[in-house]
């Protein structure tokens, strides 16, 4: 579903109406006084129970930042052990007050309109005061964009540098033949893409893109320099929405507003993570985003746009039980089961394949190293490379050394040593 009405230039009405500068009188109103800020971060965080297995809390912790609500009661407002994969983790920053949406999603053309590579390059930035009658005027059949996508707020530019046809179908680059669509020459536009609801559309866009780069994850580990856990710019999103009340419906969930981060790889585990924010996301009045100690809107933050407060911890990099590797020496593996390790982040691949080693009743047993795809993602299959396949009765030994490391760099803290055999 389109977030086009979440647009900060689109919803400048409603920010206006929120032009007090004095604190704010409860949890309903937010802060437009000064800079915006970081209220609250929320990701969810793993912890060793009695039992010494490692769970997930029920429900996203705050690693960051202060609400009153007996949702909170319990919670030390700070997260050590976040959940490193990308399945497992996303994160709601929470702000107080509005952000310009503008320089944080951007919404699908019906076709090339820049020269970026894969999804992005069909995806236009919305200038700052544009309105949904101007997305819905760059929207419609190649005749009306051509008639009414004008003025200085047009969405869906081709800025390619050359002719570029629509997802509707191709094109001829000499207008004036029989048949076929025009291409859409350098400086005018694609049009929106507005497939849905069929067969016309409504005027607004059908999908928007988190812009890359807008929001950034910044993590500290082993080595000396930062380490990025990338953020998936399909499914993350800004919320305009919400405030400091928690709702019986949404719970934690739905305050706001804020800023929804979902991951590709997962955070690189065993490290020390904060937010850096380009320059131009920004409120309305241009102030970049800043964090004040522990969240307090009252208190002035370090600096201009000075994020460095809010942090949060990373859990160490460890073998998961989802691979079907023995989790104690003298277990049993079955003849024609594929040996697999699980990790709990995405892993360097190559580490693997040069810091795994297998013996087989104590000869070197070579394999090739395979990543899972979709839910298996973090699972790899050491695939034997033929003949030598698992021998019922054999003795195998596995040792996962410190070479190891996830994709960012950072390594298993000790070697793990398994012992099998094959039944």
């Amino acid at each position: 579903m389109s977030r086009l009405n979440s647009l900060g230039a689109l919803t400048a009405g409603a920010m206006l109406a929120l032009g007090a500068c004095t604190p704010p009188p409860s949890a309903t109103d937010l802060n437009p006084a000064g800079p915006p800020m970081i209220e609250q971060i929320l990701m969810n965080e793993e912890y060793t129970g009695s039992d010494g297995q490692i769970r997930t809390f029920i429900g996203p912790q705050l690693a960051y930042g202060h609400n009153d609500d007996k949702a909170f009661d319990g919670d030390d407002g700070k997260v050590v052990t976040a959940v490193a994969s990308p399945s497992g983790q996303s994160l709601r920053v929470v702000m107080d007050e509005l952000l310009v949406g503008n320089s944080l999603e951007m919404i699908e053309c019906d076709g090339r309109v820049n020269n970026k590579t894969g999804l992005a390059a069909n995806y236009s930035k919305v200038p700052v005061g544009a309105t949904p009658d101007d997305i819905s005027k760059c929207a419609g059949t190649p005749d009306l964009i051509q008639a009414r996508c004008t003025g200085d707020r047009v969405v869906c530019l081709n800025e390619t540098g050359a002719p570029q046809s629509r997802a509707s179908g191709g094109c001829l680059v000499d207008p004036n033949r029989p048949m076929g669509v025009p291409c859409v020459a350098p400086g005018e536009a694609t049009g929106v893409r507005d497939a849905l609801p069929a067969p016309d559309g409504d005027g607004v866009p059908d999908t928007d893109l988190f812009i890359d780069g807008a929001v950034r994850i910044m993590c500290k580990g082993v080595g000396p320099n930062l380490v990025e856990a990338p953020i998936d710019t399909g499914t993350s999103f800004w919320e305009p929405a919400g405030d400091q009340l928690v709702p019986a419906h949404g719970g934690v969930s739905a305050l706001g507003p804020a800023l929804v981060l979902h991951l590709t790889k997962g955070l690189p585990t065993g490290t020390t993570c904060h937010l850096v924010f380009d320059p131009s996301v920004t409120d309305k009045d241009g102030n970049p985003v800043c964090a004040p100690p522990d969240g307090n809107v009252h208190t002035d933050c370090p600096g201009v746009g000075d994020t460095s407060l809010a942090t949060w911890g990373v859990a160490a990099l460890r073998l998961d039980k989802n691979g079907n590797t023995p989790d104690v020496d003298g277990a049993t593996v079955f003849l024609g089961q594929v040996l697999s390790v699980q990790f709990n982040t995405t892993m360097d691949i190559q580490s693997l394949q040069d810091n795994i080693t297998i013996t087989q009743n104590g000869q070197p047993w070579p394999f090739t190293v395979v990543q899972g795809t979709g839910s298996s993602s973090l699972k790899y299959e050491l695939r034997p490379v033929s003949p030598a396949a698992l021998v019922a009765g054999d003795t195998y030994v596995l040792t996962i050394g410190t070479g190891v490391k996830d994709f960012g760099g950072q390594p298993l803290t000790a070697a793990i040593v398994k012992t099998f055999t094959v039944q």
